[in-house]
């Protein structure tokens, strides 16, 4: 058996990540795309609020769109 707690097998064959920033608020600068984007959509899945911090508007929006869908909770502020 896997050493790893942080995942647990769904039925659908898929892994659901623990939640091990519940509770905790996660600042991203750069998260509306790339990398930040994909930190954000994590950290929310592990049950963080996000605070996406970018230049892009748009793209920021689409992710906190995203997370929203997804469960999370998330928001945008444009930085510079």
């Amino acid at each position: 058996p896997s050493k790893c707690l942080a995942f647990a097998r769904k039925p659908a064959g898929e892994f659901a990540l623990a939640k091990r920033m519940e509770g905790k608020v996660a600042l991203i600068s750069g998260g509306a795309s790339g990398l930040g984007a994909a930190q954000a959509t994590v950290f929310a899945r592990e049950g963080a609020k996000v605070m996406i911090g970018d230049l892009q508007e748009e793209l920021g929006a689409q992710v906190v769109s995203s997370i929203g869908e997804a469960g999370g909770e998330a928001r945008f502020v444009r930085l510079d």
